[in-house]
């Protein structure tokens, strides 16, 4: 009961209606991922979070695959 109680005090964070104004930088390291890298940089590429704010940095570990080849095509503009 005091768990209940005590959750339903808590305040929560209110709506803010201002634009978002914090960038930031999102940071993905893969190694041999060339069947599923596309698809995270698609979910990363896909979020409303404004892009001049959004930096991604893609990191390659010495890939055997093609997965460094996938990256660059989206750096050339994809």
């Amino acid at each position: 009961m005091y768990l209940i109680k005590g959750w339903a005090r808590l305040k929560r964070p209110g709506i803010h209606s201002a634009a978002p104004s914090t960038k930031i930088t999102v940071m993905v390291a893969a190694r041999n991922e060339q069947e599923r890298i596309r698809y995270t940089i698609d979910d990363i590429l896909a979020q409303d979070y404004p892009k001049h704010l959004t930096e991604i940095i893609m990191v390659d570990d010495h890939s055997t695959d093609r997965t460094a080849e996938i990256i660059s095509s989206y750096a050339d503009g994809e």
